[in-house]
């Protein structure tokens, strides 16, 4: 549903426009914001279960990623990590320094140049013959 289109599109109504001074929220509701619940996007986060999902025994949080707002509510838009369903709850705890989506590259050495290669002197065609030693 372009999740962070819509993230940009709530953060920028809670910035201030340059030539007012004021953000558009606060053109649209007549008071500031509250910029205190923004969260960094794509972020790893523990979202707790609600009461009626949870067993005596089982976990009471699940791995998710913060990928927007609510619309509706004052609650965050999660991707769970173990089936990729999207929901929305309130209560997380962030973790602003983890990517749990950041795909890692993969360790790739270069390969060594052989310090011993022959290269001929001018000959009359422009091609280069690289030999390595035996």
């Amino acid at each position: 549903m372009g999740e962070d289109v819509l993230t940009t599109c709530f953060i920028l109504n809670r910035v201030p426009h340059k030539k007012l001074d004021q953000t558009p929220y606060e053109l649209w509701k007549g008071y500031a914001p509250n910029l205190n619940y923004l969260k960094v996007w794509g972020r790893l986060a523990k979202v707790v279960l609600p009461s009626h999902k949870r067993t005596n025994i089982g976990p009471k949080t699940f791995d998710a990623v913060f990928i927007s707002y609510a619309q509706n509510s004052a609650a965050y838009r999660f991707i769970s990590l173990s089936d990729y369903s999207i929901s929305e709850y309130r209560d997380a705890e962030f973790f602003e320094h983890v990517l749990p989506l950041k795909k890692k590259a993969p360790n790739v050495i270069p390969d060594a140049v052989p310090e011993n290669v022959n290269l001929p002197t001018s000959s009359s065609d422009d091609r280069v013959i690289v030999t390595e030693p035996r």
